[in-house]
């Protein structure tokens, strides 16, 4: 089986958020330290590594969502089984043993986190998009194609933007109201909840050990991705989280 890594890093004139690139190629080093898969990065910046599988596109960011290009491109992977990983994050462990063909798509869920207090409240009941597995078929290209349908009639709210703040009912129904967050794991979860039954798709979880998200880090030991500009972050920083209900850490225990 045709197995492999996904990035896409691209630079938006519409955003300065850092370097993406020089992050994918970060942790795209990490990722070959723990594996030997191979590796393709979508970007529209010129790079010269010969060791990995370089796709140049063109950007189609807006001034609205700098991961509009995520949401595009990523069922332009050349493999019959990917893991998609997020260009800010460093990998500790080998995703290989990951990949089955038991799936359509396999996820950790998206940690629901109060950034404002510092509190894990546990998970949405969505699907994670910074780290994820999917098998190329008729199927997962058919939903491909029906998430930027979605995000399409997302990005039509003329009050849609990135990091726009989610009514939290809105996280938990993926209500059908005029949304005015839009970025991928929108687009993603709200084409889910329309499209996974009919098209009958099948979602493997994942542990949230693959999250990579904060405060995942602080409260596994054997936490296996993480975003790369937490890792500077001192202890200090960490300790100022707290864990709403104690029985989310008992729960990981019962994670494949």
């Amino acid at each position: 089986m045709n197995r492999g890594a996904l990035y896409i890093a691209t630079k938006s004139k519409y955003f300065n958020r850092g370097d993406y690139l020089k992050m994918a190629l970060h942790s795209i080093d990490s990722l070959q330290k723990v594996s030997k898969l191979p590796v393709t990065l979508i970007t529209n910046v010129p790079c010269d590594r010969d060791d990995i599988n370089v796709v140049q596109v063109e950007s189609v960011n807006t001034e609205k969502d700098y991961t509009k290009d995520k949401t595009f491109y990523m069922q332009h992977t050349p493999y019959e089984s990917t893991i998609f990983i997020d260009a800010d994050t460093e990998v500790l462990e080998d995703p290989e043993p990951l990949f089955g063909m038991d799936y359509d798509f396999r996820s950790p869920p998206a940690p629901k986190c109060d950034y404002k207090n510092s509190i894990w409240n546990g998970y949405w009941h969505i699907c994670g998009t910074a780290t994820f597995l999917y098998n190329k078929n008729r199927v997962t290209d058919l939903f491909f194609e029906r998430v930027k349908e979605t995000y399409l009639q997302l990005e039509k709210n003329p009050d849609a933007r990135i990091h726009k703040d989610v009514n939290m009912k809105d996280w938990e129904s993926l209500s059908d109201r005029p949304w005015t967050s839009l970025n991928d794991q929108v687009a993603f979860n709200r084409a889910f909840k329309e499209y996974a039954g009919r098209l009958g798709i099948v979602v493997k979880p994942l542990h949230p050990r693959w999250a990579g998200i904060d405060p995942i880090a602080h409260f596994i030991d054997n936490v296996a991705i993480i975003h790369s500009r937490r890792l500077g972050v001192g202890d200090e920083e960490f300790a100022k989280w707290a864990v709403y209900d104690d029985t989310i850490i008992d729960d990981l225990s019962s994670w494949k």
